[in-house]
């Protein structure tokens, strides 16, 4: 098995970049410490909102929206499915790109 970086680990990098970017970041919610999956929600200034995520082919965008509500509701079907799900959001510049944990 390959070793990996333990989930919180990635995520107070993310958090930093964000920092250092001046992007406003928090954690929505928290998985579990050590091999939780991870989702980000990218708030764009313009109102658009992405949510991406990790697959086998890397970071996608799974969904893309101006409806916060549809979302939440996205967000809250993978926190029922997978309860190590971290859910991270942050607020950028439209168009900006984020480097993903």
């Amino acid at each position: 098995m390959e070793p990996r970086l333990k989930t919180r680990l990635r995520i107070q990098a993310f958090l930093r970049r964000c920092d250092l970017a001046f992007y406003p970041a928090a954690i929505a919610w928290a998985g579990d410490d050590d091999a939780g999956d991870i989702a980000v929600c990218q708030r764009q200034r313009d109102g658009i909102l992405r949510l991406w995520r990790h697959g086998p082919d890397g970071w996608r965008v799974v969904a893309e929206s101006a409806d916060e509500a549809a979302i939440n509701q996205r967000l809250s079907k993978a926190r029922a499915v997978d309860s190590d799900l971290w859910v991270v959001e942050v607020e950028t510049p439209s168009g900006a790109e984020i480097v993903l944990p």
